[in-house]
């Protein structure tokens, strides 16, 4: 299965038991104390960030990957993207070929601040 970062906001059980690539769209940056991948074409962060994830899988971790989970939605960057991009301020159609219940199914207008 594939999963991206930013999916950490989508509810379910998290990262797949059977993942196979990790799509890092979203990568956790301590802007304020870590200089070394705070800059896009800089990928430090994000080689990081991809190593963390295949340790805790190799390891069958579910404690690690559950707190990479954690940090990915306790970041307000990544949660107002997810919005934009995804969720409730998404601009246009729902996207029907999702289930129901899945949180970037509903389209519509974006919301004003």
């Amino acid at each position: 299965e594939i999963w991206a970062s930013s999916q950490a906001f989508d509810g379910g059980l998290g990262i797949p038991k059977r993942i196979v690539l990790h799509h890092a769209n979203w990568i956790i940056r301590d802007y304020a104390s870590d200089d070394s991948g705070a800059d896009a074409s800089n990928p430090t962060a994000k080689l990081r960030q991809l190593a963390e994830l295949r340790g805790a899988v190799e390891e069958k971790s579910d404690l690690k990957q559950r707190q990479l989970v954690q940090r990915l939605q306790e970041d307000p960057d990544l949660a107002s993207y997810h919005q934009r991009t995804f969720g409730d301020l998404r601009h246009g159609p729902p996207w029907v070929a999702l289930p129901p219940a899945h949180p970037a199914r509903p389209g519509g207008r974006r919301k004003s601040r």
